[in-house]
C-alpha cells in the first residue's frame, strides 16, 4: 500500500474539504455550532479517516476506514445541500465541492473493492 499523501482520493479530499470551509464561512452566524461545524467535520474527516485506514494493518480495518471516509462525504453532501434548502447558499454555489464529492465516492468505493479482491 502506498502512502496515504500519495492517493489522488486523499488529495481530492482536502480540496473537498477547503471548499467546504469556504461555504462555511459564507454560512450566517447563527449557525456557527450546528451547519457550520458539522460541515467542516464531516469534511475534514473524509481526508482523516483515508489517512488513518491507510495505517491500518490488515486490509478489512482498511476498508472499513474507507466507508466511513465515503460515510462522512455523504454526510458533508447532505449538510450542502441543508444550506441551499436555507437559503444560504445557491445550488451553483455547491456546484465544484458536489462534483469532487461524487468523484471521491466513487474512488473510494473501487478502492474498498479492490481491497475485497486482492
Amino acid at each position: 500500500m502506498s502512502g496515504y499523501r500519495d492517493l489522488r482520493v486523499w488529495q481530492q479530499a482536502l480540496v473537498f474539504a477547503r471548499l467546504c470551509y469556504a461555504l462555511a464561512a459564507r454560512l450566517p452566524a447563527c449557525e456557527e455550532t450546528a451547519l457550520r461545524d458539522q460541515l467542516r467535520r464531516a469534511s475534514s474527516s473524509v481526508s482523516h479517516n483515508i489517512a488513518e485506514g491507510n495505517a491500518c494493518a490488515s486490509r478489512a480495518e482498511y476498508r472499513r476506514y474507507l466507508a466511513i471516509a465515503r460515510a462522512s462525504v455523504n454526510e458533508a453532501r447532505s449538510q450542502l445541500q441543508l444550506a441551499v434548502a436555507l437559503g444560504y447558499v445557491t445550488q451553483d454555489d455547491i456546484e465544484v465541492a458536489d462534483d469532487l464529492a461524487d468523484a471521491i465516492s466513487a474512488s473510494l468505493w473501487k478502492m474498498r473493492k479492490k481491497l475485497e479482491q486482492d
